[in-house]
């Protein structure tokens, strides 16, 4: 029975009971008094029963709902209704604690999402303060770092001043030093130009365009280059000075009637000077000098031929005198001047020879006749003519034979002969015991012929010096023994392997231990397989 009809049966209940209290009160007319009270007292205790029946049926279940819903106002969210009714008020309590539950349960979650979210916030705030930390570090960082930016400025603003001051000094130095360079260029005593890498000129003096024929400054390159003309292309010179690196000397040019001798150097700067910035181009007026060289070697020419005749008929006659006579020579001193004229003699003709051939040889007179040579078959010859030199003073003279076959080169036999001749004979003077070795070895391109000895060596200061006029191994022009010749030897046979395609050189020298020399010619034929 739902809660209406509950209401609905007591309303009418106690409508009838008060009808049938009413009536039998009218009805007794207060007369009958105990009945009257009887009634009154049923009216009475009728009204308290279903005052106690309405207060358990109805007031009772709001009166729970109502502390229930207080208790859940209060945050209590476990609390439950106690109606267990089936009318109404206990469908409302059910649907309550229904409500209740589910207020619970998303007072569960939501304390979770709370309790996580504060959490999170937790984190994010420590973050925050880690990042507020990390700001304040930056914050003092960035302050310490303006304070040095301050600090480094004025230390700027100070070093500007200086380095301004010094720019301003050195700038008036490098105007001093370049007054002064330009005045030592033109006061040089040979033209000096100098051109950048792209072939613009850059400095030139007054004595190179004088030289040139008073060209003006324009047309100078130009003008090197006609004077130059197929023994070397400018343009290429200067646009590889960079990879070749060498400076190049061309001699007897002429122009104007004059004789002029041109150097090319490269300009090199870098680290390992490997960058070229220009190339400096000297001229020299060599007229007088070529002319004076000219002279000198007319002189030594004439020299030479006129003391070959006299010194050729005393070599002969006192070597007539020594063979023929000896048996009538009866005083020792008279045969022993006899013989010192006969061996100066000898010594007068070799110099004199060196000079003919010096003369010669420089001035390009010399015809080398290249012919196909048995270059042992040479060497044999002049050991053995020389094998009695070196017997005398108690020394070995012998030919190391190649074990690979010895092809024939291309030479002047005569000058070849004389070479061999020139470095044995030196390697038998400057050597006390042991002796000279001659040896070949045989390359690709070209024959080597190598001469060992075992003498005094030659010291390092002096061996630069051996392939000039007037030095002599193992000594220099002003210590030189003027006894053991004329210091020309070495640079005579320089230019007579130079004229027959070939190259000479000191290989090495130990002092008192050993010197090795060694030169090269072309074979006849291209060789492939040595």
């Amino acid at each position: 029975m739902n809660l209406s009809s509950k209401l609905f049966l007591i309303i009418f209940i106690l409508a009838i009971t008060l009808m049938i209290c009413v009536g039998a009160l009218f009805y007794l007319q207060w007369s009958h008094i105990p009945m009257s009270i009887l009634f009154l007292l049923i009216i009475a205790l009728w009204s308290v029963s279903f005052g106690f029946v309405l207060r358990k049926t109805i007031l009772k279940p709001i009166n729970k709902l109502t502390a229930t819903v207080d208790a859940l106002s209060l945050g209590d969210l476990s609390v439950r209704a106690d109606i267990w009714s089936k009318d109404e008020l206990g469908t409302l309590g059910i649907a309550f604690n229904n409500m209740a539950q589910k207020l619970q349960s998303y007072y569960g979650e939501l304390e979770t999402k709370v309790t996580e979210r504060t959490e999170q916030l937790s984190k994010s705030l420590e973050n925050v303060q880690k990042q507020n930390l990390s700001l304040e570090d930056t914050k003092k960082a960035m302050i310490n770092l303006l304070e040095e930016a301050h600090e480094l400025e004025d230390k700027l603003k100070v070093e500007k001043e200086s380095v301004e001051h010094k720019v301003q000094i050195r700038t008036q130095e490098l105007f001093q030093e370049k007054a002064k360079l330009i005045s030592s260029i033109e006061n040089l005593p040979v033209g000096f130009m100098m051109v950048n890498i792209e072939m613009e000129l850059m400095v030139v003096n007054n004595l190179a365009e004088h030289m040139l024929g008073g060209v003006k400054s324009v047309n100078l390159i130009n003008e090197v280059k006609k004077i130059l003309g197929a023994k070397l292309d400018l343009v290429e010179y200067v646009k590889q000075c960079g990879i070749h690196k060498k400076r190049v000397i061309f001699d007897n040019l002429e122009r104007n009637g004059k004789v002029i001798r041109i150097l090319l150097s490269p300009i090199l700067t870098g680290e390992k000077n490997d960058i070229c910035i220009g190339v400096v181009i000297l001229f020299e007026d060599v007229t007088e000098a070529k002319i004076a060289e000219r002279s000198k070697d007319e002189f030594f020419s004439i020299a030479s031929h006129e003391l070959r005749t006299p010194l050729t008929a005393i070599r002969g006659n006192t070597s007539m005198i020594l063979q023929y006579m000896d048996g009538q020579l009866k005083d020792p001193q008279l045969k022993e001047m006899i013989k010192d004229i006969h061996e100066s003699s000898l010594r007068l003709i070799a110099i004199v020879n060196d000079f003919l051939n010096l003369s010669r040889l420089e001035q390009g007179k010399v015809q080398f006749k290249t012919i196909s040579v048995d270059i042992i078959s040479l060497i044999r010859k002049v050991i053995a003519e020389m094998q009695g030199s070196a017997s005398e003073a108690k020394l070995h003279l012998t030919l190391k034979e190649s074990t690979a076959p010895v092809p024939r080169v291309l030479a002047d036999s005569d000058r070849v002969k004389e070479v061999l001749i020139n470095l044995i004979g030196n390697s038998l003077k400057f050597t006390e015991k042991g002796g000279v070795t001659v040896s070949i070895d045989p390359q690709k391109d070209k024959l080597k012929i190598i001469v060992t000895d075992t003498g005094r060596g030659i010291e390092p200061k002096n061996q630069r010096l051996l392939f000039h006029k007037f030095q002599q191994a193992g000594s220099n022009l002003l210590t030189r023994d003027t006894t053991r010749g004329t210091g020309l030897g070495l640079y005579i046979s320089k230019l007579m392997i130079e004229g027959m395609g070939g190259n000479i050189k000191l290989e090495h020298s130990i002092p008192n231990q050993s010197t090795v020399f060694s030169f090269t010619l072309p074979y006849v034929a291209k060789v492939d397989n040595i």
